[in-house]
């Protein structure tokens, strides 16, 4: 299932995320939101770290790349599966 969205934010990395939300039909709380280098030079690797929360469950993300916009979806995008994931255990009574 491909999606198209567009959405404007405070800068690049919100207009990412509120497109994310937009595509998914999730709008989890963004709690934390951390960006590290990981790796020097022209090709430095950024390294983004983010933590969601909705009713009562909170997640962590992380993705890795070159570029920092791209990293901070990748998060964003491990945190919603992991969400996703804890939502259907706590459905399920694990």
């Amino acid at each position: 299932d491909i999606r198209r969205v567009e959405a404007e934010g405070g800068g690049i990395v919100d207009a990412c995320y509120r497109a994310i939300t937009q595509a998914t039909g999730l709008s989890p709380k963004l709690e934390s939101y951390q960006v590290a280098g990981i790796t020097g030079g022209t090709d430095a690797m950024g390294d983004v770290t983010c933590f969601v929360s909705e009713d009562g469950i909170g997640v962590r993300g992380h993705g890795v790349h070159t570029d920092v916009v791209m990293a901070s979806a990748l998060a964003l995008v491990d945190a919603l599966n992991r969400l996703e994931s804890r939502r259907a255990r706590v459905g399920a009574g694990a």
